[in-house]
């Protein structure tokens, strides 16, 4: 069971703050879950059913401090493919994202920023799926970064570009 107020990593949430068992009568049958609360969203509750394991596997110990130059030292070497047709890259940018390895999300970003570089040249722009992706991925490491390094998170992407 974890801490009663530890901070840990799950799905597409991010960083988040372990409240705590709690009981919850859903269609007349009480269960227990797992109450987590997004520290970035503060009105959110997460609910994650205590006999789920699939869900719990989701939950992760957030990075150290000192792997953060690591993983950003690796991010050239990380490969995400840019897969063709898009309902297949789909599936793919899915799997990364909730992998919740910051390894995977840089390689996600860094994927799909060459893409939109690769695009602008021709005048053209990501599809919006694409870019919703890169969002999303960026939103989540910024702010794990940002927890971790006790930073705002608009002032990750300039200690990233710092870093690399």
């Amino acid at each position: 069971m974890l801490a009663i107020g530890s901070m840990v990593y799950y799905g597409l949430d991010g960083v988040c703050c372990v409240m705590g068992p709690v009981e919850k009568k859903y269609d007349g049958v009480t269960s227990r879950y797992l109450e987590l609360r997004p520290f970035f969203r503060k009105n959110d509750c997460i609910y994650l059913p205590e006999d789920n394991e699939a869900l719990l596997a989701r939950l992760r110990p957030l990075i150290g401090k000192e792997e953060i130059p690591a993983i950003l030292a690796e991010g050239k070497a990380l490969d995400c493919p840019w897969i063709e047709p898009e309902p297949l890259r789909r599936e793919s940018f899915k799997a990364y994202m909730w992998s919740g390895n910051p390894r995977q999300l840089l390689a996600l970003i860094r994927t799909i920023y060459q893409r939109k570089t690769e695009l602008a040249v021709c005048g053209k722009k990501l599809r919006s799926s694409d870019a919703a992706f890169l969002k999303d991925a960026e939103r989540l490491l910024h702010e794990e970064f940002a927890y971790v390094l006790e930073i705002p998170v608009p002032e990750v992407p300039a200690y990233i570009e710092s870093q690399i």
